[in-house]
This record gives C-alpha cells, sequence and structure tokens, in this order.
C-alpha cells in the first residue's frame, strides 16, 4: 500500500495487487522513455521512499526501463550534488520545489551537473514561467508528469512529450473525461473543466468516473508531432478547491506565481497569506528578491494580473523558510486569534 500526503484532507490508503506494481511500472517506464532516457542512464530519485508513492513510482519505472538507480531519497542537496557528479546522474526526478533548491545550491556553490540532461517533476502545480526558469537554471529539459494516489501514483496518468505541447494520457490504461464542476456535464474540447478519470486495468482499488479536483482542458486529439496518439490535455491550471476568493476576485495560486517569476529580480520562493478578518479575506503575498526590487512592483505587477491590489513584503535571497518535501505556498491565518 502507499497513502496520500494528506495536504488536501483525510490521507487516501491505495493498495496493490502485484498486477497493480505491474501496470505502475510500466506507465512510469514509458515517462522514462518519452522524456529520452536510455537503458543504463545514471537515475536519481529524490523524491521520500515511504508511504508517499512518489519514490517507488519512481523506483519502479526506472528498473523496468532498465535504467541505472540513484535512490537518493529527499534532502541533503550538497549529497545530492556530489552523487550527481560522480555518478554522472543524467536523469534527475523530484517534487518541482526541490528542482528550485537544487538550482539554488548549483548557484551559491558556483557548480553546474554538465551530465544532467532530463529532469522529472511532478506532485506540485507547475507553472509554464517555473518550468522555464528550472530549465535554464539546470540547463535540462524538463517534464511535467501527472498521477496522483486515486490513479495508482506518480506517473500513471501520464507526462508530457518532447515538444512539451501538453500531457499525453495513457488512454488504453485510463478513460477521461472533463466536465463542468458545477453540473457534473461533459465540456467541449478546449474548454477548461474538471478532469474526471475510469482506471481500465488497475486490480485492487479501481476507480470508476474518479473526480481529480484537477482543472484542466483537452488540447488535441489528433497526432503529435512527437508521434503519439494518446490524447494530450492542459498542464493542470489549479484544483477547483485550490481556488481563493479575495474582494470579490476568484484567483489560483498558479497565476501568482506566473505573475512573480515575470518580475525581474525576484527570487524562487513565494508566500500567499490568506488573512480572515471578521468573515472577510485579504492576502498577503511575500517574496524574495534581489536589491532592486520594491514592494511597489510586485504590488503594481499582481494587480495587473488580478485585479487587486494585495499587501506583502519583500525579502532579501533566502529569507523565507524552507521545506522538505512539498512546498507549501498558502498559508491561512484568523487575525485577532
Amino acid at each position: 500500500m502507499h497513502m496520500s500526503s494528506g495536504s488536501t484532507g483525510t490521507p487516501v490508503v491505495m493498495p496493490y495487487t502485484r498486477a497493480d506494481l505491474d501496470q505502475w511500472a510500466e506507465c512510469m517506464a514509458r515517462c522514462y522513455r518519452m522524456a529520452g532516457a536510455k537503458p543504463g542512464d545514471a537515475t536519481q530519485i529524490t523524491p521520500l521512499f515511504g508511504l508517499f508513492n512518489g519514490g517507488f513510482g519512481m523506483y519502479h519505472g526506472a528498473r523496468a526501463a532498465g535504467l541505472f538507480v540513484i535512490p537518493a531519497g529527499p534532502g541533503n542537496t550538497a549529497r545530492q550534488i556530489r552523487l550527481a557528479k560522480d555518478l554522472k546522474t543524467r536523469v534527475f526526478t523530484a517534487v518541482v520545489s526541490y528542482g528550485v533548491r537544487l538550482m539554488e545550491i548549483l548557484e551559491e556553490q558556483n557548480e553546474t551537473l554538465p551530465d544532467l540532461k532530463i529532469g522529472i517533476f511532478g506532485a506540485e502545480v507547475f507553472s509554464e514561467s517555473m518550468k522555464k526558469k528550472i530549465s535554464s537554471g539546470l540547463n535540462i529539459d524538463v517534464f511535467d508528469i501527472y498521477g496522483m494516489t486515486e490513479s495508482g501514483g506518480v506517473g500513471t496518468l501520464g507526462m508530457d512529450c518532447p515538444a512539451h505541447d501538453g500531457i499525453h494520457i495513457w488512454e488504453d490504461q485510463y478513460i477521461i473525461e472533463i466536465i463542468d464542476p458545477r453540473t457534473g456535464e461533459a465540456v467541449d474540447d478546449g474548454e477548461e473543466g474538471e478532469l474526471v478519470f475510469t482506471s481500465l486495468t488497475r486490480e485492487a482499488l479501481p476507480m470508476i468516473r474518479f473526480r481529480t479536483a484537477d482543472l484542466t482542458h483537452v488540447i488535441s486529439r489528433d497526432t503529435c508531432e512527437c508521434g503519439r496518439t494518446h490524447l494530450r490535455v492542459a498542464p493542470i491550471t489549479g484544483r477547483r478547491d485550490d481556488m481563493l476568493i479575495v474582494k470579490g476576485v476568484n484567483f489560483f495560486p498558479k497565476q501568482i506565481e506566473q505573475t512573480l517569476l515575470g518580475i525581474p529580480g525576484i527570487g524562487n520562493n513565494y508566500q500567499i497569506i490568506v488573512e480572515e478578518v471578521d468573515g472577510v479575506n485579504d492576502v498577503r503575498v511575500n517574496v524574495e528578491a534581489e536589491p532592486g526590487v520594491t514592494g511597489y512592483m510586485v504590488e503594481k505587477a499582481l494587480k495587473e494580473a488580478l485585479g487587486f491590489s494585495p499587501k506583502g513584503d519583500v525579502y532579501p535571497l533566502g529569507g523565507l523558510p524552507r521545506q522538505e518535501g512539498k512546498a507549501k505556498r498558502v498559508f491561512h491565518k484568523k487575525i485577532g486569534e
């Protein structure tokens, strides 16, 4: 069995039969091959090996794809860098925020990883700006992997290909639908809605029309330029239950990240603090930035993107706390408690 992190409520337990583990390994092996990994490539796996499915999913897939496995686990970034240099890591797997952390430490140490070519990142919403930042910062091709505890784990639903034009869904393993979250009715291709999947090959706990709360849309059902025929959906824009409503404006944390990373000098770490005063929400956005970036610059960019001016503070680079594993970006606080 594996278990979700419980970030959206009660943790979900997922049991597996032997056939389920084989199915998971096959889906993950496809992801590695689609990213360009070849048999024998050194693959550094940094997600946790434990109840969270990330580390073991990457491991099952790497074995099935014939890769050389470095089961590093999370944290101790200086050691991660040494392992990558000594063992000539070509493929690096991580939660999105750990890719950012690796980039920061390499910059601090004035080091590079010349053998590293492929980064597979998941477990967190991944904005296009963040993808480009990690890609240029590590000089690698970055892939957005998709899967969840309920589908069987990381990589089970799909990943983007080298064309980077949407996430290929493994249609021989899962049927997907995009529905209107309010009515449950199917929406047209190209129209945003909630992704629903039905598992075709899972045994221990198959899901039928499972509502993921993930928001996306179908990009195309035509053959991709990579040659694959599996349909493509847009990268997840956010979760239905992640939407924030402040001063009558609806927005997702991903929109804030996209805006912040477009400001020259802004760092990779930020906090969104939703403050409730007498039942009314306000939002504070704290950021890290290089000298010269002012609160006014941040406020102006966010106002243009969101339609209102959030409060917030600018900290020096490294001034905000980091977390191991998934980054916590949104905090809720009741003023007066």
